[in-house]
């Protein structure tokens, strides 16, 4: 739509009926557009205009009062779909994000993971999963109270976000805990990229991370592979959480792969 159009609605706050565009200067642009005759109402959500409905015609059509009130009694239902798709995808986006972090929630994970794991067995494909661990987390809590540790939970998972491509999925397992499933991806690609969330979650300055037990606020990874390491997924978590409690026993601040 034309966006004087759009001024117009907005300015005038009523329904628009113009017949012969040639006829009018200000609607040049649609004119150019092949577009001979139009009506266009507005969507009104607690008496703001939220956006505008309209028939366009191309073909000359002479609109009439009664079609521009029958569009008006149109508009109201409309915007009542709209608000109830718009309310549904909000709902639905909540549903399967973590509060806290804005990155997927644990059910969401389970189910993606499956998919992602009936998928790699038909097509006889890879995939990497790594579960991830904010190291001495309850001593960050206890130090620095637990507005600080959800600054901290809410800054990894960023980084985590921001360093893995689109078509993986990131989310929070549990507590301190996050989890990565890379599909298509074999374990030296996954350990790479874990490698570099790392570098970047111990390069990050973190408020009060100096009185971290290590003098810094880390991360360990545990990465596993399927189906070098599990048939299944329940084992591709069990393996890849014991990679998890390997790094940690060697010193936390670690990529081990399974």
């Amino acid at each position: 739509v034309d966006t004087d159009i759009l001024e117009e609605i907005s300015t005038k706050n009523k329904p628009l009926l113009v017949n012969n565009t040639d006829s009018f200067p200000f609607y040049k642009n649609i004119e150019k557009k092949g577009i001979t005759s139009f009506i266009i109402s507005p969507l009104y959500s607690r008496k703001v205009i939220t956006g505008i409905i309209g028939i366009f015609s191309k073909k000359n059509r002479k609109f009439s009062t009664k079609d521009l009130e029958l569009l008006r009694m149109v508009s109201a239902p409309t915007l009542l779909i709209i608000e109830n798709a718009e309310l549904f995808e909000k709902t639905r986006i909540l549903s399967i994000t973590d509060a806290l972090t804005s990155i997927y929630n644990r059910r969401f994970f389970e189910t993606k993971l499956e998919e992602i794991y009936l998928k790699s067995k038909t097509y006889k494909k890879k995939f990497s999963l790594c579960i991830c661990d904010i190291d001495y987390f309850k001593f960050y809590n206890d130090t620095n109270g637990h507005p600080m540790g959800d600054i901290v939970l809410k800054k990894v998972a960023e980084i985590i976000k921001k360093g893995v491509k689109g078509s993986d999925i990131v989310a929070r397992y549990g507590g301190e805990e996050f989890v990565v499933v890379f599909p298509e991806t074999d374990k030296e690609d996954a350990v790479k990229v874990c490698e570099k969330l790392r570098e970047k979650i111990e390069k990050y300055r973190f408020p009060y991370e100096k009185n971290q037990p290590n003098g810094n606020l880390t991360v360990s990874f545990g990465v596993a592979t399927f189906p070098d390491d599990a048939s299944t997924p329940e084992d591709l978590l069990k393996k890849a959480d014991f990679a998890l409690y390997r790094a940690k026993e060697m010193g936390k601040n670690k990529v081990v792969s399974a």
